[in-house]
């Protein structure tokens, strides 16, 4: 997974498509994202506040993230990534911070 930047205070959006067996996950029924940060208590909740998380961008599997008014520090942070639909109503996790494989983690750096 790649490393995606968030500036601390800003608009910036960061990308990520997700795909599983090469082919770019359906994410259209998505309800819900949460974003759990390692080592930080922090969730981004679309439940909570709607515009953190967008899968409606038009490019099948991808979430873009809008996090730079979450008040994360300075620093690089592992993520936990769940998605909630009709079929997954407990959540998907699509990575996870504590993945075996360094490969399969979603990481985000906040810059000031």
């Amino acid at each position: 997974m790649p490393k995606e930047y968030i500036y601390s205070g800003r608009d910036n959006i960061a990308s990520v498509t997700f795909t599983q067996d090469g082919s770019a996950l359906n994410l259209t029924n998505t309800t819900r994202v949460l974003v759990q940060f390692e080592g930080t208590g922090v969730v981004a909740d679309t439940d909570v506040s709607t515009p953190l998380v967008s899968w409606a961008s038009g490019a099948a599997g991808t979430l873009q993230f809008k996090l730079g008014g979450l008040g994360l520090p300075v620093g690089e942070y592992k993520a936990t990534i769940i998605v909630f639909d009709g079929v997954f109503t407990n959540g998907q996790v699509l990575t996870h911070m504590n993945a075996p494989d360094s490969a399969d983690v979603l990481k985000f750096q906040v810059l000031n």
